[in-house]
Order: C-alpha cells, then structure tokens, then sequence
C-alpha cells in the first residue's frame, strides 16, 4: 500500500473544490479518500514514533483505522458511526458496478445511519450537500486533532531491581502475615 499524502488546508479546498463538480462516485471515493488520510495522520501523530512498529497500523484498511482511533479516544462513538458510514457508502460506489449516483436505494438507506451529519438541516435532505459538509467539517476536525494532539512516548524500563526487591519485601511481610494467620487458626481449632 503506498505512503498515505496529508492533508493540508491548501489541499483540503482543491480537493473540496474538485468535489464539488465531480460525479457521484468521485464524490463518493475521494471524500472517503479524504477523511481516510486525515485519520491516518492522526493515529500516527498520536502513536509513538517508531515507524516500523506504527506502519502495521498506518497501513490497514479505513475501518481497522477507524476502531483504532475510536478505542485510542481520538474519535468519538458518533464520530466512530459516521466514518462507517462513509466507508460504506464508498464501498457502495467503489464495489458495486450498479451504484452509480447518490439515488441509489442502498445509497440512501446508508445515508440515514449518520449521526452528526443527521444534526444539520440539508435542505430536501440533499444528501450531496450533506456528505461534502461533512468531509469538510470531519477532514477539519482531524487536522486541527492533528496539529494539537500529543504523541505517546515509549516506557521506560522501571528498574528491575528496585521492583525485584519491592517483590522480596511484599513476599517477606506477607509470608509474616501468612504465619500469623496460621497461627491463629490453631490455636482456635
């Protein structure tokens, strides 16, 4: 799989631009395509950086990217149940030869699944307007998570001996405790 291009602002408005005269499908595919990146970039800005230990993450597919994010906390559920809706209306135009335009039943049905997207009034629910307001304001949201988000650092190691000898200790005092109790319950036995 080839190296995922971020998403700049600059970018973000030609492609937004392109979208807006494009055919269904191309809507469809980009805009996935768009939002993919940015949360592409957004795990990786999160996840430590060791390149050839974050790539297994980087280089799945859009919903393993997509249930990372959402378990890591950097999406939210609704946000987690809008991109999948995404994905599938993409998958809709990208592996069904029948699906052509935005009027497709399954399109449609798809469609009403959105959550965050549902909470804006599109007028005669213009479900073209809809998905474009909705690349932008989810491609916008993960840059700004992106420019903001702080990268997890790798643990150190916590000195072995120091925890060796807490391990000694706790064994010492609880086996002291251990006698105790023993002791107790014969002489009450």
């Amino acid at each position: 799989m080839g190296k995922t291009e971020r998403v700049t602002v600059n970018l973000l408005f030609d492609t937004l631009k392109e979208l807006g005269n494009s055919n269904d499908r191309s809507l469809a595919i980009v805009g996935a395509a768009l939002v993919e990146s940015s949360l592409t970039y957004l795990i990786e800005s999160y996840l430590i950086d060791d390149k050839s230990k974050v790539d297994i993450f980087i280089n799945n597919d859009f919903s393993s990217k997509i249930q990372l994010a959402y378990c890591l906390g950097l999406i939210s559920k609704d946000e987690y149940n809008d991109f999948n809706c995404i994905r599938k209306i993409r998958n809709l135009f990208a592996h069904k030869l029948s699906v052509s335009d935005l009027n497709d039943d399954d399109v449609k049905s798809e469609s009403q699944n959105f959550i965050i997207a549902r909470k804006m009034n599109y007028e005669n629910d213009n479900l073209r307007e809809m998905l474009l307001v909705t690349y932008v304001l989810f491609s916008f949201q993960l840059i700004w998570r992106d420019r903001k988000i702080k990268r997890c650092e790798v643990l150190e190691d916590d000195g072995y001996e120091k925890i060796k000898n807490s391990v000694e200790n706790f064994a010492l005092k609880s086996g002291e405790v251990l006698n105790y109790i023993a002791t107790f319950y014969r002489k009450i036995s």
